[in-house]
C-alpha cells in the first residue's frame, strides 16, 4: 500500500473511531444527566438507563449521517487537496462507516449484556444498519447537491428530532426490559439484512458519481 493511501485509510479509520468516542460520550451525557436530576426517585437507575441508551441509539443512527451531510465539502475536499485519489477518499468512507458500524454493534452488546437484557442485543443487527444507510443516503446528497448542504442538514436535523422525541416517548411509557421483551429476533436479522444490501445499493451510486467526477 503506498503511502498516500495509507495516510488516507487512517485518516478515515481516526474519523470513525472519534465518532464512537463522540457517541459513547452522548450516550453517558444523558445517563449521568439522569441520575442527576433523578435524585429521589424510585425508579431513578432505570430513568438513566432508558435516557443513556436512548441517547447511545440515536448517536448509532444518525452520527454518521450528520458527518456524511458535510463530509464530502470538508474532510474529503481536504483530503483530496492533498493528492489523495478519489477512489481511495470513497473505500475510505467504506471503511469509516463499515468501522464505526461494527463497533457500534460491539457497543450495543456489551450495553446488553451490563445491564442484563439480552434482547438489547438484537438492536445491534438493525441499529448499526440503519446507521449505514443513512449515512450513505447522506452522502450521496452531498455529492450530487453540494449547493444545497444547509438545506440538506436541516432536514436530517428534523429527522433526528423525529427520530429522539419518537424514541425518547417509547421508553418514557415503558421501562427498557418492556420495550425489548417482546421484541421479534427474526424480524430484527431481516430488517438488519435488508439495511445491508441497501447501503451496498446506494455506494454502487456513489461510486457511479465520483467516477464521473473524475472523468470530468
Amino acid at each position: 500500500m503506498d503511502t498516500l493511501k495509507a495516510r488516507t485509510i487512517k485518516f478515515y479509520l481516526i474519523k470513525s473511531f472519534q465518532l464512537v468516542v463522540i457517541t459513547i460520550g452522548l450516550g453517558l451525557l444523558l445517563f449521568v444527566e439522569g441520575l442527576f436530576f433523578g435524585i429521589g426517585e424510585a425508579d431513578q437507575m432505570i430513568e438513566s438507563i432508558n435516557l443513556g441508551s436512548t441517547g447511545l441509539l440515536i448517536g448509532i443512527m444518525l452520527m454518521p449521517a450528520m458527518y456524511a451531510i458535510y463530509g464530502p465539502n470538508l474532510y474529503d475536499s481536504l483530503v483530496l487537496s492533498m493528492g489523495a485519489r478519489r477512489i481511495d477518499i470513497f473505500w475510505g468512507n467504506i471503511l469509516k462507516e463499515v468501522t464505526f458500524s461494527v463497533c457500534s454493534a460491539i457497543i450495543i452488546c456489551i450495553f446488553g449484556a451490563v445491564i442484563d437484557l439480552p434482547n438489547f442485543t438484537t438492536l445491534s443487527l438493525i441499529v448499526p444498519s440503519f446507521g449505514l444507510i443513512m449515512s450513505a443516503l447522506c452522502r450521496l446528497v452531498a455529492i450530487k447537491f453540494k449547493n444545497v448542504g444547509k438545506l440538506a442538514i436541516v432536514v436530517v436535523a428534523l429527522i433526528s428530532g423525529f427520530v429522539g422525541a419518537t424514541v425518547g416517548y417509547t421508553f418514557e411509557q415503558n421501562t427498557l426490559v418492556d420495550v425489548f421483551s417482546n421484541m421479534n429476533v427474526g424480524l430484527f436479522v431481516v430488517l438488519g439484512i435488508i439495511g445491508v444490501v441497501a447501503y451496498a445499493i446506494v455506494e454502487r451510486l456513489i461510486f457511479g458519481s465520483i467516477m464521473k467526477l473524475s472523468v470530468n
